[in-house]
Protein backbone atom coordinates (compact mmCIF):
# COMPACT_ATOMS: atom_id res chain seq x y z
CA UNK A 1 0.00 0.00 0.00
CA UNK A 2 1.20 3.27 -0.75
CA UNK A 3 1.61 6.04 1.56
CA UNK A 4 -1.69 8.67 1.39
CA UNK A 5 -2.66 11.74 3.35
CA UNK A 6 -6.18 12.92 3.94
CA UNK A 7 -7.22 16.55 3.85
CA UNK A 8 -10.42 18.24 2.66
CA UNK A 9 -11.05 19.32 -0.68
CA UNK A 10 -9.86 22.98 -1.83
CA UNK A 11 -11.00 25.14 -4.35
CA UNK A 12 -7.86 24.57 -6.22
CA UNK A 13 -8.98 20.66 -6.00
CA UNK A 14 -12.97 21.40 -8.07
CA UNK A 15 -11.44 21.62 -11.84
CA UNK A 16 -10.36 17.82 -11.51
CA UNK A 17 -12.89 16.18 -9.38
CA UNK A 18 -15.52 17.70 -11.58
CA UNK A 19 -13.92 16.83 -14.49
CA UNK A 20 -13.65 13.19 -13.09
CA UNK A 21 -16.76 12.82 -11.85
CA UNK A 22 -18.79 13.91 -14.76
CA UNK A 23 -16.96 11.77 -17.16
CA UNK A 24 -17.05 8.73 -15.10
CA UNK A 25 -20.31 8.84 -12.84
CA UNK A 26 -22.95 10.19 -15.03
CA UNK A 27 -26.18 8.56 -15.74
CA UNK A 28 -27.11 6.91 -18.71
CA UNK A 29 -28.19 9.32 -21.33
CA UNK A 30 -27.54 12.29 -19.27
CA UNK A 31 -25.79 15.01 -21.34
CA UNK A 32 -22.47 16.43 -20.49
CA UNK A 33 -23.97 19.74 -19.13
CA UNK A 34 -26.74 18.57 -17.35
CA UNK A 35 -24.21 16.34 -15.44
CA UNK A 36 -21.89 18.69 -14.58
CA UNK A 37 -24.35 20.83 -13.66
CA UNK A 38 -25.82 18.18 -11.36
CA UNK A 39 -22.49 17.46 -9.51
CA UNK A 40 -21.70 21.25 -9.74
CA UNK A 41 -24.63 21.43 -7.65
CA UNK A 42 -23.66 18.55 -5.08
CA UNK A 43 -20.29 20.25 -4.30
CA UNK A 44 -21.96 23.50 -3.74
CA UNK A 45 -24.31 22.10 -1.18
CA UNK A 46 -23.42 23.38 2.45
CA UNK A 47 -23.42 19.69 3.64
CA UNK A 48 -21.30 17.99 1.19
CA UNK A 49 -17.80 17.13 1.93
CA UNK A 50 -15.10 16.84 -0.22
CA UNK A 51 -12.61 14.61 0.98
CA UNK A 52 -9.13 14.01 -0.97
CA UNK A 53 -6.01 11.14 -0.66
CA UNK A 54 -2.85 12.77 -1.58
CA UNK A 55 0.67 11.93 -1.59
CA UNK A 56 1.79 12.88 2.00
CA UNK A 57 4.80 14.45 0.51
CA UNK A 58 3.18 16.62 -2.08
CA UNK A 59 -1.03 17.45 -1.19
CA UNK A 60 -1.43 18.36 -4.73
CA UNK A 61 -1.23 14.78 -6.31
CA UNK A 62 -4.45 13.39 -6.20
CA UNK A 63 -5.02 9.63 -5.91
CA UNK A 64 -8.74 10.13 -5.12
CA UNK A 65 -11.45 11.35 -3.23
CA UNK A 66 -14.90 11.06 -1.93
CA UNK A 67 -17.95 13.60 -1.24
CA UNK A 68 -19.99 12.54 1.12
CA UNK A 69 -22.33 14.71 3.10
CA UNK A 70 -21.79 16.09 6.55
CA UNK A 71 -25.16 15.30 8.62
CA UNK A 72 -26.11 12.35 10.00
CA UNK A 73 -27.04 10.04 8.39
CA UNK A 74 -23.91 9.97 5.92
CA UNK A 75 -24.56 9.57 2.57
CA UNK A 76 -21.95 8.87 -0.37
CA UNK A 77 -22.61 10.86 -3.29
CA UNK A 78 -19.45 9.72 -4.83
CA UNK A 79 -15.70 7.93 -4.46
CA UNK A 80 -13.11 8.10 -7.31
CA UNK A 81 -9.24 6.82 -7.38
CA UNK A 82 -6.99 7.07 -9.94
CA UNK A 83 -6.59 4.02 -12.20
CA UNK A 84 -3.00 3.69 -11.24
CA UNK A 85 -4.00 4.16 -7.65
CA UNK A 86 -6.66 1.34 -7.48
CA UNK A 87 -6.77 -1.97 -4.86
CA UNK A 88 -4.34 -0.05 -2.53
CA UNK A 89 -7.05 0.45 -0.13
CA UNK A 90 -7.45 4.32 -0.65
CA UNK A 91 -11.21 4.08 -1.21
CA UNK A 92 -11.28 2.37 2.56
CA UNK A 93 -8.64 5.25 4.36
CA UNK A 94 -10.88 8.11 2.24
CA UNK A 95 -14.44 6.76 3.90
CA UNK A 96 -12.41 5.77 7.75
CA UNK A 97 -14.13 7.71 10.43
CA UNK A 98 -17.23 8.48 8.90
CA UNK A 99 -20.11 6.85 11.23
CA UNK A 100 -22.19 5.07 8.39
CA UNK A 101 -25.92 4.51 9.41
CA UNK A 102 -26.83 0.77 10.09
CA UNK A 103 -27.67 -1.45 7.18
CA UNK A 104 -31.50 -2.61 7.09
CA UNK A 105 -30.73 -5.55 5.12
CA UNK A 106 -27.39 -6.47 6.77
CA UNK A 107 -27.43 -5.00 10.47
CA UNK A 108 -24.40 -3.95 9.87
Amino acid sequence: MIPVAIRLGRLSDLPYVVDTWVKRGHERGERLRAATARVRAILARPDSVLRVASLPDDTDAILGWAVITSAEPHELHYVYVRKEARKQGIARVLLAGVNWPKSANTGT
